[in-house]
């Protein structure tokens, strides 16, 4: 089976790309990247390592890309765009997306973000068909993931793809032979995760502990702006490094020697590294 696999530059692309060109049981034809092309990145240098050519695009060029592969099957993993009806008509068997959640739940382009924020224990991966709307179509495969605690959201979000490109390896004998069997989602456990705004990166101290430690582990890798709210005060944080659960302390924000800050929460404690002002 011919493969194109449409990507960009994305370090979770990296590990889908590393699982799909590795394998003998297909062929890939080409790995197809969004936006201009960028000098080391990583998913094209595993596609070159693998003698695979890489083919940078605009989103007016994807059909183009495309339709000089001829391929069997596209493969999505880590791609902006949506997938016009014309492109998805070129492959004969239309094409497949790698989500890292377990759609329908968390629809949209930060899912890991929003398991977080959320404050949930397990995720997954999803591999459905695309059919015009995103995150929306009928589900191949599907893996649950627990989130460890404490955990990064680059690496659980590097292991979903992963993960979701071994179970794409492993539906492409029932899609060549014809007897594919995909579920329909059900629209009533439909959630959505989308870009957040600035209200959800606020930590507030009227949550346990446990909740802000992992939500700011989970998606301190992103950037920001991450910020708790604590004793009347905002405190832009880069990173969670240490908690406890249960344990109460007598101030609401301490100032720590080497410039920390340990705050505490409806229950609990969290100690965070402040982001300073430059």
């Amino acid at each position: 089976m011919r493969l194109t696999l449409l990507s960009m530059p994305c370090a979770s692309g990296v590990e889908a790309a590393r699982v799909l060109l590795a394998a003998d049981e297909h062929e890939v034809v080409s790995v197809v990247m969004a936006g201009t092309e960028v000098a080391d990145d990583p998913v094209a240098a595993e596609a070159e390592q693998h003698g695979v050519p890489v083919q940078w695009v605009g989103r007016a060029t994807v059909a183009e890309a495309v339709r000089q592969d001829q391929p069997d099957l596209v493969a999505v993993a880590c791609f902006p765009w949506l997938l016009r009806p014309d492109v998805l008509a070129i492959p004969r068997l239309g094409g497949v997306n790698l989500h890292p959640s377990l759609l329908p739940a968390l629809r949209g382009p930060e899912p890991v973000f929003w398991a977080y924020r959320n404050g949930l224990r397990v995720t997954g991966v999803t591999v459905h068909l695309l059919d015009g709307a995103f995150d929306h179509g009928a589900v191949v495969a599907q893996a649950a993931v627990p989130i460890p605690a404490g955990s990064r959201g680059d690496d659980l979000e590097a292991q979903l793809m992963e993960i979701g490109a071994a179970l794409l390896l492993e539906a492409l004998p029932a899609f060549a032979a014809g007897r594919l069997v995909a579920a329909p989602q059900d629209e009533a456990r439909a959630s959505l995760a989308p870009s957040p705004a600035p209200a959800d990166w606020v930590v507030t101290s009227l949550l346990p502990a446990s909740w802000a430690w992992q939500f700011v582990r989970g998606v301190a890798h992103l950037g920001g702006p991450l910020v708790v709210q604590a004793g009347g005060r905002t405190i832009p944080v880069l990173d969670a490094v240490a908690f406890d659960p249960e344990e109460r302390i007598s101030i609401a924000v301490h100032e720590e020697a080497d410039g920390d800050v340990t705050v505490r929460f409806a229950q609990g404690w969290v100690r965070f590294v402040p982001r300073r002002e430059a």
